[in-house]
């Protein structure tokens, strides 16, 4: 189960995105590129929501002598999920509020990556267990989702994701 989980997202998608890129960026459309880039991030977050789901299977089977629990391969992955989608959204608000207040370049992508730091921290963060559910957080899921809702909710976004992709490669 686990290592079928992974083969969702080991694929030919990141070959075919960058051939499409190219013929797009000859052909000049800058729109059917921003389509292509969200539809290969959904296919992203859809392999790293069946992971979660799978290795909770795995998980839930290697650490019961006999008895499956149930609340531990369902209800544990929907949490750690929709734990990551809030806490990456809040984080999304709050920088988008934030980052208004700099308008260097360079403050404004000092402010960006201490946001991706600062999420990944929080994500870290070990949360006690309520009624014998485990509660975890995805790192890469919360920065996923930060970036989808500032993206989605900042005026100037185009301009700062190009300063990053200028700073690391993608």
């Amino acid at each position: 189960v686990l290592f079928g989980s992974g083969f969702v997202s080991v694929h030919g998608g990141p070959f075919g995105a960058v051939v499409h890129e190219d013929r797009i960026r000859q052909l000049g459309d800058a729109g059917l590129n921003v389509a292509h880039a969200g539809e290969g991030a959904l296919e992203d977050a859809v392999g790293l929501v069946l992971f979660a789901v799978s290795f909770g299977i795995v998980k839930a089977l290697l650490a019961t002598s006999g008895a499956v629990s149930i609340t531990a391969i369902i209800l544990e992955p929907i949490i750690e999920v929709a734990f990551s989608l809030l806490v990456g959204g809040v984080m999304g608000i709050i920088f988008t509020f934030i980052e208004r207040f700099f308008h260097s370049r360079s403050k404004r992508l000092a402010v960006s990556v201490a946001f991706v730091f600062l999420t990944v921290a929080i994500t870290m963060i070990p949360f006690p267990s309520i009624g014998g559910v485990h509660i975890a957080c995805s790192p890469l899921l919360s920065c996923m989702m930060l970036g989808t809702v500032f993206c989605n909710i900042c005026d100037f976004s185009a301009e700062l994701m190009d300063r990053l992709d200028r700073w690391t490669a993608p």
